[in-house]
């Protein structure tokens, strides 16, 4: 028969908050900068937060 042991982890093994800022450039034609420019973001926020507020989740 296999131990079990407990994989709880422990408050020493949280990962630790090491967020660093990484900027890179790319060209102005990557993809999604393409999308960002064609897509209209407003429009979309607007018709996500009605149909978040409509769920319950906001």
């Amino acid at each position: 028969m296999r131990e079990q042991r407990n994989s709880t982890a422990t408050d020493a093994a949280a990962p630790t908050d090491t967020r660093v800022l990484v900027s890179i450039f790319v060209p102005d034609s990557h993809p999604l900068l393409r999308l960002k420019r064609a897509l209209d973001w407003e429009a979309i926020k607007a018709v996500m937060i009605k149909h978040w507020r409509s769920s319950g989740k906001m």
